[in-house]
């Protein structure tokens, strides 16, 4: 997937607690090595996710809304709909507890 905000390719991993982003590349790094991007959102932090089109035509998008009122759009996605399904699972088993 990519994070459009930096259109950043990358990947995204998602745990029993957390969401989390890895791209290779950063503002400072346009090929690989370095640290690259790296970030976590705390299951808890979520307010709202839902599946978005890119460019309007690409149906292939998810985006993150955080109770802080964040918006995090994730796009190129190969398995959208598995990537929905299992956020959605975490949030409700978390919420749940």
């Amino acid at each position: 997937c990519s994070l459009t905000e930096n259109t950043y390719p990358g990947n995204i991993y998602i745990s029993d607690q957390a969401v989390y982003f890895h791209s290779y590349f950063n503002d400072s790094i346009m090929f690989f090595g370095g640290e690259g991007t790296k970030f976590k959102i705390d299951l808890r932090d979520i307010k709202h996710v839902s599946k978005a089109k890119n460019a309007l035509i690409f149906d292939n998008s998810l985006e993150i809304i955080l109770f802080n009122k964040e918006k995090l759009f994730f796009t190129s996605f190969l398995n959208r709909d598995n990537a929905y399904r299992l956020i959605l699972n975490q949030l409700r088993r978390i919420r749940n507890e």
